[in-house]
């Protein structure tokens, strides 16, 4: 497992990137997969949860349900679970925000007096995830100068490749996202992508983790087919 701290106007995030590590899910879901929604054994699902939760140690942690849109949730106490969401942000201390991925990139922000929690695929950077996260946060009295973003363990551009038609959407969105698959036809880099968009607007980005496809340390759906998922989670701890 990934881990770090931010610290953005006074305050302290931790952070965390999980992996397949830990847990008592089994194949195809081995060992730690975090997701409910992909035909894993519920009660395992709901070990694998308490148990990160309970090494983390840092309260209760409040899940969302993607649906690779771009909504975002506001949170002032801990949720349990925000479906139908793909990111969560909260300004309150003890608030633990997960997202989910395997592939899709897992986005940890803390800006000003702000934590985000972001899920984004290919769709989320379609129709402008990081745009709404900026009106997001400029709505807030937040500069994009004061965010620092992670961008987790995610597929790469090699490894993702896509057929003619989303290439030219992924192109026509963001084009630092447009690469060449290992295959010789377009591929999306996701992460490369988010990270353009953001330092564009003034920010800090850190890439954390490699390729989730390359690495089998983590899920990847592209890899596996049917598999698990890993997470990304912030939490004010000050």
């Amino acid at each position: 497992m990934l881990h770090g701290t931010l610290d953005a106007n006074g305050r302290t995030a931790a952070w965390w990137f999980t992996d397949r590590a830990g847990g008592v899910s089994q194949a195809p879901y081995a060992t730690r997969n975090l997701a409910a929604h992909v035909g894993d054994d519920p009660n395992a699902v709901r070990a694998n949860r308490e148990e990160l939760e309970r090494e983390l140690g840092v309260g209760v942690l409040s899940w969302m349900g993607p649906v690779h849109g771009v909504d975002i949730a506001s949170l002032d106490a801990p949720r349990s679970i925000t479906p139908n969401i793909d990111a969560l942000a909260t300004s309150a201390a003890g608030v633990p925000l997960v997202t989910l991925g395997a592939d899709c990139v897992p986005v940890l922000i803390a800006a000003g007096d702000v934590a985000i929690a972001a899920h984004v695929g290919w769709r989320g950077l379609v129709e402008g995830m990081t745009a709404q996260l900026l009106d997001f946060l400029d709505q807030r009295g937040i500069r994009a100068a004061d965010a620092q973003v992670l961008l987790g363990p995610a597929i790469c551009g090699s490894c993702y490749g896509i057929p003619d038609d989303r290439a030219d959407m992924v192109a026509e969105a963001c084009p630092s996202a447009s690469v060449v698959a290992h295959n010789g036809g377009p591929g999306a880099d996701i992460r490369l992508g988010l990270a353009a968009e953001w330092q564009a607007a003034g920010a800090s980005v850190q890439h954390v983790g490699g390729c989730t496809a390359e690495d089998p340390r983590f899920f990847s759906h592209r890899r596996d087919g049917v598999t698990g998922r890993q997470a990304g989670v912030i939490v004010w701890t000050s």
